[in-house]
């Protein structure tokens, strides 16, 4: 309880109340984070609990025992839905729970997931906490920092200096933690530390961190196999951990600025990646490019970048754009939590000119002196992207993608995806840029420029002269033959133009995506569709590949709905969908700094005559605070007076 206490208390500036989660929330007033297990006495407001208090509900365990007190207040969770969004859920139970319910939620995890800290580089110690004597094989112990989970002890702030220290030994002296309690074990992930869980591996599973851990099931009679002297290599759910904690803040933004200046005044953004510890496969690309024109984007496209981060969550993410900036748009959020995405103005005048190597530069000075003309052109905003994914793939090279592109498999250039297009209908007659992946300098795509510079005065008032007919022209001229592949339509285009709106209608099971590496959802007819229907193949795909996994746009038929036994799915692809396999088809299975006071000393102060601050109103937006790439340690005052 106080580590989950201290995971929310490092987003306050300072705490003036505590709510026991066995008593329950009826008379809190003020800025309340929830991330607790409920119990079968704890009670609920008669009011909806957005008209109570500024609550966020992050990360929710229920038991059978308090099953009867949410199933009684369902109108209360589901006016949570409405106003603030979905529930995060601690695991996969509590989530099947929730939606049995009709409470939208998701799969969040612990909250202690967040409980990152400075580490020190010379950690040499085996951290055990809470495991029974014998399970262990001899010579494990040896040396080892013995730690208990529970300390009887009534006085509230000698228990969170008890959790404080346990957090304290695991950044200054673990170099694994063998523990037996899950709660124990996701603190040491947030710090990038590796586990060995000693228990049923099954339940880790239903906890949904199995692949965070290392496991050890004695009862099994498995084989201990590590040897804790050495370095364990960072497991790949480190990736799903990222994942979660970019969750987490994702909620905690979208909820009140209080956090959100909170996290900066602290340093704690950008957050630190634990993923960036794993090894990337040498063979998958680490560069993608996405162009936008627009003044926003909408949850889709965002979500099409999610998707990139999803199967390749240590590349690179350039978005070109003169209309979005960062630091005050809706992708920031991204390298807040680590993730490596930058906003990049481009200049197209400069840009050609920098084509004057290759390029007659007549030609490309007339064209220059013609883009105020072409800009007057009804589907300009389309063909300046155009324009713009073969200059960037010609200077740069990678993978473009537009923002209706949605990957549901890794980009792996063993699977001959490189130099690359591919048809976008089953007759092969049309081949599109919506996917282009190229290395940088390539033939086909200084060809592509040279047709642009002596043809396009003539054609700029044409739709598709500079997507799918420049690039179905370039497929056939011998020019350019055995230079580059021309991919069959269902590598990414399985459901051609005229039939993409039964991906939003219907659930597809007929359809074949074995051979698919992503799905174009082709903005331009389906936009109309800002939520996505639940059962359809087009929910399953916008929700099982996210990074903020909170945020859920599914909505019900109005007709009784047919697709039940593909519910219970954690929108984080985690048991269910095949996470990193993109099978969508698959039906459900049941550097250290210096701090100031310490926490503890603070927490002394504040409860017993010591005064702290108040801080000033919250503004809408942090400015001048530099950013500190690791998490600091917990920081926040307890005060005696209610605020």
């Amino acid at each position: 309880d106080e580590l989950q206490t201290l995971a929310a208390a490092q987003f306050y500036p300072y705490v003036s109340s505590f709510v026991d989660r066995d008593q329950g929330l009826t008379k809190v007033d003020g800025h309340l984070i929830a991330n607790a297990r409920f119990r079968t006495t704890f009670a609920l407001p008669k009011k909806s609990l957005t008209d109570v208090w500024e609550t966020t509900f992050l990360s929710l365990q229920i038991r059978y025992d308090a099953e009867s007190t949410v199933k009684n207040h369902q109108w209360l969770f589901q006016g949570y839905n409405d106003k603030a969004g979905a529930i995060g859920a601690e695991d996969i139970p509590t989530l099947d729970y929730l939606r049995e319910q009709g409470i939208s939620s998701y799969l969040a995890l612990s909250f202690t997931v967040m409980l990152g800290r400075n580490v020190s580089p010379n950690r040499t110690k085996t951290v055990i906490v809470d495991v029974k004597p014998g399970l262990l094989p001899p010579g494990v112990e040896t040396n080892a920092i013995q730690l208990k989970r529970l300390l009887q002890e009534p006085v509230r702030w000698k228990r969170l200096e008890y959790a404080d220290k346990i957090l304290n030994t695991y950044a200054t002296q673990a170099k694994v933690v063998i523990t037996s309690r899950i709660q124990m074990a996701m603190p040491a992930v947030a710090m990038g530390i590796p586990v060995i869980y000693v228990g049923m591996a099954d339940y880790l599973e239903g906890n949904g961190v199995g692949d965070m851990l290392y496991s050890f099931d004695p009862y099994k009679g498995e084989t201990w196999t590590y040897n804790v002297n050495k370095q364990l290599p960072p497991k790949a759910g480190l990736h799903r951990a990222d994942r979660a904690r970019a969750s987490f803040w994702n909620v905690l933004k979208r909820s009140s600025p209080y956090y959100t200046n909170t996290a900066y005044l602290y340093g704690m953004v950008p957050f630190r990646r634990l993923g960036r510890a794993v090894p990337d496969e040498k063979s998958l690309q680490t560069l993608f490019h996405f162009a936008v024109t627009t003044p926003t984007i909408s949850w889709r496209e965002k979500r099409a970048v999610e998707n990139v981060f999803f199967f390749h969550p240590n590349a690179r993410v350039i978005v070109h754009s003169n209309t979005l900036r960062q630091g005050n748009c809706e992708l920031d959020v991204f390298a807040e939590t680590g993730y490596d995405l930058h906003i990049r103005p481009y200049d197209l005048k400069n840009m050609l000119q920098t084509t004057d190597s290759i390029m007659d530069k007549k030609l490309v000075d007339l064209f220059i002196s013609s883009l105020s003309m072409f800009a007057t052109g009804e589907h300009w905003y389309s063909h300046e992207t155009d324009i713009l994914r073969y200059m960037l793939l010609w200077k740069d090279g990678g993978v473009y993608l537009d923002t209706d592109m949605h990957l549901i498999k890794p980009l792996d250039k063993r699977n001959d995806l490189q130099n690359i297009v591919a048809y976008q209908d089953p007759q092969h007659d049309y081949v599109s840029g919506a996917v282009m992946i190229f290395e940088p300098g390539h033939k086909v795509l200084q060809g592509a420029l040279q047709w642009i510079l002596e043809n396009y005065k003539n054609h700029y008032t044409e739709w598709p002269v500079l997507g799918s007919s420049l690039m179905t022209l370039l497929s056939k001229d011998e020019t350019f033959k055995d230079t580059f592949q021309v991919l069959d339509d269902a590598s990414f285009y399985p459901i051609d133009w005229e039939s993409i709106e039964k991906c939003f209608t219907q659930d597809l099971p007929e359809l074949d995506l074995s051979e698919t590496f992503a799905v174009h959802l082709n903005t331009k007819i389906t936009a109309h569709h800002l939520e996505s229907i639940r059962g359809t193949l087009c929910d399953r795909l916008l929700h099982a590949y996210c990074i903020f996994c909170d945020e859920v746009h599914t909505i019900k038929r109005e007709e009784p709905d047919i697709f039940e036994q593909d519910l219970n799915q954690p929108n984080d692809g985690v048991a269910y969908i095949g996470q990193e396999s993109g099978d969508l088809l698959k039906k459900p299975k049941e550097q250290p700094k210096k701090d100031g006071p310490s926490f503890i000393s603070k927490l002394v102060s504040g409860i017993f005559g010591g005064a702290a601050s108040r801080p000033k109103k919250p503004q809408s937006k942090p400015v001048g605070i530099p950013e500190r790439k690791y998490l600091p340690p917990v920081h926040m005052e307890f005060v005696k007076k209610k605020d």
